[in-house]
């Protein structure tokens, strides 16, 4: 209150104004107290205040009124609109009052559970705030720097109340994991609504506000996302953006807001949507088409990681066009378990999904993507990897369709057409293990593209429990040398009942044949139970 009257006293020596400008000013200074509660200081240097003040008095004790109720939302007048009235008549007066003060409310409330007996939260942020605790106590506060700030209210009776904010944000701080605010961990939050964007939104400049774990780990927290949370949010996202922003609050209901979003326009950063809502397994509905349409530009490390996963309330197909705006070189762990553990998903897995991808892979690039998406059906498509091109990547197809049980269908032959060097560690770690689903031969030329020096664990488990597997192809398997690496071929393709014909051949040689003194810890269970193999009393025990 003190920087509201320091602001109006600032203005109170002001201009004489011709007569036809006269106004009542005592009537509007009443006329405020009456309907808003609000007292406006009078300027004591006018002789006799009931009579004479110029309009530019007027208006300015109408933006204190504005200030106070609208929380520095301006009031856009036009002086000129109002220089001739002649507000000595009261209903003039009263007119140009209404017209002029709006009170617009909090932009953004939440409410407590109805046990709470507290209440906290941090500002990272530079500007003016002000908070109503919900108990009849208010909080105004101005911030000089953006340094991380807890607020604290206690109440004298524990239940449920409405907190309210309001403010503007002037600066942020430039942590790259620093949230402009953040309820964390908050045990007391039950709902959620209106717009944080219109208190920290984004500056003239550019700057983005960060809602790093805004929300994360609130297990009380129930109720939809509300549509208009980060309106006033726009322009090129910022690093680590929306990471964690409602993790884990898996009591979180309703749909995904289709415009949640839709301020964010630009080139994707890294982090982004870095487990936005990784394990709120409560909402339901769709993934919206069009989420984030305003991403346009190349892969950003960690873009998507984990963004859906464990969410298993959602429904529906995954929208076509969901990331059609993306397209350049790969990045590390860009769709990282993305929609991993989204058991609710349906459909079939869309044509180029992944956009355009022109470059070489990168480590867990597509690391548990799919990784137990059970109702994700139909065959998965040819081009889902198209543009991939050279040396294989530590860990790039570590689990992707993990536990897919509903695929159908053959492997498609280029799949992984575009990789061609040595192979590296976990290259194709679980990648298509109990994908039960999947069924024909693997083609040839499946991994003819790898060739070389073996790695640790390269095809651990990786047709794991595909049981509907009827064989492989001379030739869906590169040329390997080199000595024998740890797990390079442990259980990969372990269970798999339906396999005929030969088992993996490399440069026209059996495996086994290549590494006759392999051990279990190099090849253990590789065709465990694979008894319908042409040379199944060939292969050495170690392998099965």
């Amino acid at each position: 209150m003190k920087c509201l009257l320091g602001i109006f006293f600032s203005l109170l020596f002001i201009f004489a104004a011709p007569a036809a400008q006269v106004v009542n000013v005592q009537y509007i200074h009443d006329l405020i107290q009456q309907r808003w509660n609000i007292t406006v200081p009078k300027n004591e240097l006018l002789t006799d205040s009931s009579v004479v003040a110029n309009m530019e008095y007027l208006l300015r004790a109408i933006d204190v009124a504005n200030y106070k109720l609208n929380r520095w939302q301006t009031t856009n007048y036009v002086a000129s609109e109002y220089a001739t009235t002649a507000a000595a008549d009261t209903v003039a007066a009263q007119q140009a009052v209404d017209g002029l003060i709006k009170f617009i409310g909090f932009p953004f409330k939440l409410t407590t559970i109805d046990t709470a007996d507290s209440f906290q939260f941090t500002i990272s942020a530079k500007g003016t705030f002000y908070v109503n605790w919900g108990d009849g106590k208010e909080e105004f506060f101005e911030r000089t720097d953006t340094s991380e700030q807890l607020y604290t209210h206690t109440y004298d009776v524990p239940g449920e109340y409405t907190i309210a904010l309001d403010g503007k944000a002037t600066a942020y701080s430039n942590g790259s994991t620093t949230p402009a605010i953040s309820f964390n961990n908050n045990q007391n939050i039950a709902a959620i609504s209106g717009s944080l964007g219109q208190i920290f939104s984004t500056l003239a400049n550019g700057t983005q506000p960060k809602f790093y774990y805004t929300f994360g780990n609130n297990p009380n927290l129930t109720g939809g996302i509300p549509p208009a949370l980060f309106s006033g949010v726009e322009g090129k996202p910022a690093k680590n953006m929306f990471y964690g922003t409602f993790y884990g609050d898996k009591n979180l209901s309703g749909e995904i807001p289709a415009g949640l979003f839709s301020g964010i326009k630009g080139e994707p950063m890294e982090g982004v949507f870095y487990r936005t809502f990784e394990n709120c397994s409560g909402l339901g509905g769709g993934i919206p088409d069009g989420l984030f349409d305003g991403l346009s530009g190349p892969p950003a490390r960690d873009m998507f990681h984990a963004t859906f996963a464990g969410c298993s309330g959602l429904t529906g197909n995954i929208p076509s066009g969901l990331f059609a705006g993306i397209s350049g070189a790969p990045a590390q762990r860009m769709y990282n378990a993305t929609f991993s553990g989204c058991s609710g998903l349906t459909g079939a897995i869309p044509n180029a999904l992944f956009g355009r991808f022109d470059g070489a892979p990168q480590e867990l690039m597509f690391g548990n993507t799919f990784f137990s998406c059970s109702g994700l059906t139909g065959s998965i498509p040819a081009d889902l990897f198209a543009g991939i091109t050279g040396q294989p990547a530590k860990r790039m197809f570590e689990g992707t369709f993990n536990v897919c049980t509903g695929l159908t269908g053959s492997i498609p032959a280029d799949l992984f057409a575009g990789l061609d060097g040595v192979p590296v560690e976990k290259m194709f770690y679980n990648t298509f293990a109990g994908c039960s689903g999947l069924s024909g031969v693997l083609p040839a030329g499946l991994f003819a593209g790898i060739s070389g020096d073996v790695a640790p664990q390269m095809f651990y488990r990786t047709f794991y429990n595909c049981s509907k597997l009827t064989g492989i192809e001379d030739g869906a398997f590169g040329e390997f040398t080199g000595t024998v690496q740890n797990q390079m071929f442990t259980e990969t393709f372990y269970r798999n009942y339906a396999l005929t014909g030969d088992s993996v051949k490399s440069g026209g040689k059996y495996l086994y044949e290549i590494w006759p003194d392999a051990t279990k810890n190099y090849v253990g269970k590789m065709y465990s139970d694979d008894t319908g193999l042409s040379d199944w009393n060939d292969i050495p025990s170690v392998w099965k």
